[in-house]
């Protein structure tokens, strides 16, 4: 087993972060949270857009990306990218 994290998507709210891990986890994919907003004390205080990140292995990336494709339109990130990459920047949302 791999040690390496891959980041997968980013929001701007946390809980939008656990509903995605929660998803990645009913599909077999082991999940963490990684958000900068002092333990959800503070999210107004951050200064990064989309604070709320959703890692997992590295090897898991892809899977989680394509399953992660349906939650939140523009919030997958693109390994080639990254999370201010287009098409779409993490958090936005596709009405």
């Amino acid at each position: 087993m791999t040690d390496e994290l891959a980041m997968v998507a980013a929001f701007t709210h946390r809980y939008e972060a656990d509903a995605a891990r929660g998803m990645l986890e009913d599909a077999g994919i082991r999940a963490m949270v990684s958000a900068d907003d002092a333990g959800g004390a503070y999210p107004g205080l951050v200064l990064d857009p989309n604070p709320a990140r959703v890692c997992v292995a590295a090897p898991d990336a892809d899977r989680a990306r394509e399953l992660l494709g349906d939650f939140e339109p523009g919030s997958v990130v693109d390994e080639a990218t990254g999370p201010e990459g287009d098409p779409g920047k993490p958090g936005e949302r596709e009405e």
